[in-house]
């Protein structure tokens, strides 16, 4: 049960941050979640990593004509999120506990349950 004072410290904190009160402070913010995280815009990584991975792939796949082109590259971008996402989940866990999100009862509550070790070998020089 919470005491009175931590329900009156809360509120006092409250008050104090309110969040962006100008409108141009509004519309920074509301800009957020393009410039940080997953969702932010992100170009392929001239990198020699990115390029041999991409190299790898058309060489693998094979595409006859522009549309298989374009659909290998859209793989490339793909796997470059994914790498970038997991890359976030082993920093920043999204859920107490330090387990990335998922649920695993072994585990200690402050070991992510995947290292980087998981991932493919790509996926570390690429993020």
């Amino acid at each position: 049960m919470t005491s009175q004072a931590r329900i009156d410290a809360n509120r006092h904190n409250a008050k104090l941050s309110t969040g962006p009160r100008t409108q141009q402070g509004k519309q920074a913010s509301s800009k957020n979640a393009t410039r940080h995280g997953f969702f932010s815009r992100m170009l392929p990584n001239p990198s020699p990593e990115f390029k041999e991975m991409l190299t790898g792939l058309y060489r693998s796949l094979r595409p006859a004509d522009e549309s298989q082109q374009l659909l290998v590259d859209q793989i490339a971008l793909a796997y470059l999120r994914l790498a970038r996402l997991y890359q976030q989940e082993l920093q920043d866990p999204p859920l107490a506990g330090g387990t990335g999100g998922r649920v695993t009862p072994d585990a200690e509550p402050s070991t992510p349950a995947t290292s980087d070790s998981a991932l493919t070998p790509h996926a570390s020089r690429l993020s």
